[in-house]
């Protein structure tokens, strides 16, 4: 059993050895049959004998091209001159074009740079637009108690100033004069509007006369019906020199209504803080209404104002050197 066990036929992988029908492949090739050859290696085999065999065309191939290399002509020197005009010609393209790409890149660089420069220029311009305004403000509610205090103080002093700057600019007379009238101006409102003395008079004047009304509101009462009585009989008699009765009747109208609203004003305990900002709003208005009348009346030398931006000593001057060049060298001989 173990013999016939051992001369078993092989069997391939995955088979079934223990059929015996399956054939074997291995018992049914002849022994004495060579092995066929390969279609890749009968190629490899022809492709060698040919390679091998003398003066065949590769080699023939082969010993051409070597002579072709070694019979080539090295470049004279007018070549090697323009091909390293070319190679310079190259290089300093390129530099160019760099240069080119650096200066677009800075380019940008100093828009960006510029555009938020200009911005913080304008932020700091808006600075110093905002801290004068708000200064005066702020000095106008701390000193007088309301903003606007500074508000009608600060437009009075610009307003001051600019026409302080165009008078002395045209080398006019009258800021001294028109400085000192404003001064005085302040100093009495500053005075008659500390002490409150219009209140004290509508007071005095409403207990005289014994009007009907609460006492706290008689003042502003007695104040309307009087300064309003008065500016009314002013209106009447300019408006009727002016345009006659339509005009009286139209400044009669006005001058109550206008009265009324002052004496409403003039009512007002106003006190000595109060007063202090009426005194500054007088002394900028008296000064700007002084050096206009001051302006006004003497008027204004034109031709004077002139000599200063008019090159007149020149212009004679130079007409006076051609008068004499024309005397010396006459343009026609004399007879």
């Amino acid at each position: 059993m173990r013999r016939a066990s051992s001369e078993a036929p092989s069997h391939d992988r995955g088979g079934r050895p223990l059929d015996p029908d399956r054939p074997n492949p291995e018992s049914e090739r002849p022994a004495a049959e060579p092995a066929r050859a390969s279609d890749g290696d009968r190629a490899g085999g022809d492709a060698a004998q040919a390679g091998a065999a003398p003066g065949s065309a590769g080699a023939d191939t082969t010993g051409a091209g070597a002579a072709g290399q070694a019979g080539a002509k090295a470049p004279g020197l007018i070549g090697q001159l323009k091909a390293t005009r070319d190679a310079v010609l190259r290089v300093v393209r390129a530099h160019i074009a760099l240069a080119k790409a650096e200066a677009e890149a800075i380019k940008g660089e100093i828009a960006h740079a510029a555009a938020f420069a200009g911005i913080a220029v304008a932020m700091l311009l808006l600075l110093g637009i905002f801290l004068p305004i708000g200064a005066m403000l702020f000095l106008g509610e701390w000193l007088f108690g309301s903003i606007g205090w500074g508000l009608l103080l600060g437009a009075e002093m610009l307003v001051a100033g600019a026409v302080t700057a165009v008078v002395v600019g045209l080398r006019l007379d009258g800021p001294v004069r028109a400085a000192a009238i404003g001064a005085i101006a302040g100093i009495v409102a500053f005075i008659v509007f500390g002490a409150s003395w219009f209140h004290r008079l509508w007071v005095w004047i409403g207990a005289s006369t014994a009007i009907a009304a609460d006492g706290a509101y008689r003042p502003l009462v007695v104040a309307i019906v009087v300064v309003g009585i008065v500016l009314a009989v002013v209106g009447l008699v300019a408006g009727a020199r002016v345009a006659g009765v339509g005009g009286g009747v139209g400044g009669l109208v006005g001058g109550f209504v206008a009265g009324a609203l002052l004496g409403a004003f003039l009512a007002d305990d106003f006190g000595w803080r109060v007063g202090a900002a009426l005194g500054f709003a007088t002394f900028y208005a008296g000064y700007v209404a002084a050096l206009g009348i001051r302006i006004a009346s003497g008027g204004i030398d034109t031709e004077k104002i002139k000599l200063r931006f008019w090159p007149q000593q020149t212009i004679d001057t130079t007409r006076e050197t051609i008068e004499w060049a024309k005397a010396r060298n006459p343009l026609e001989p004399k007879s």
